[in-house]
């Protein structure tokens, strides 16, 4: 239980800032690019920012195909919504991505990430 006195939700949520959809690079994205760029932070947990992936295999749930969704995530890189945090250095192993308007998380243990992400300052949603 909470301070508060309410029972604490095990319900996952994405906290969604009118600054975000109201910035004119957030309004630039094509359609397609902004529904992949909630389905990329719908991974988020609080705590990984820096370990989301956007790969065909995650994202073909929701009727993605592969064309579409390299076409969209090179557009959210393009205009600073994710950024890379660990390029595709082997054949199997993903590309991890941070949401830019949050501070990058501590990788996990097992999860080297490339040099300068983790010093990169956070996207000023402020226009």
């Amino acid at each position: 239980m909470l301070p508060n006195g309410h029972h604490q939700s095990s319900e996952r949520f994405i906290k969604a800032l009118h600054q975000i959809f109201d910035h004119p690079d957030y309004k630039a994205l094509s359609n397609d690019a902004q529904a992949l760029l909630w389905l990329i932070a719908r991974q988020y947990t609080g705590f990984n920012n820096g370990m989301l992936k956007a790969t065909l295999s995650l994202m073909q749930e929701w009727g993605w195909k592969k064309k579409l969704l390299y076409k969209c995530r090179n557009e959210l890189v393009k205009y600073d919504w994710i950024r890379v945090c660990r390029a595709q250095h082997f054949h199997k192993q993903s590309i991890l991505y941070a949401l830019s308007w949050l501070d990058v998380d501590e990788p996990s243990s097992h999860v080297r990430f490339d040099d300068g992400v983790r010093s990169q300052k956070k996207r000023s949603l402020r226009f």
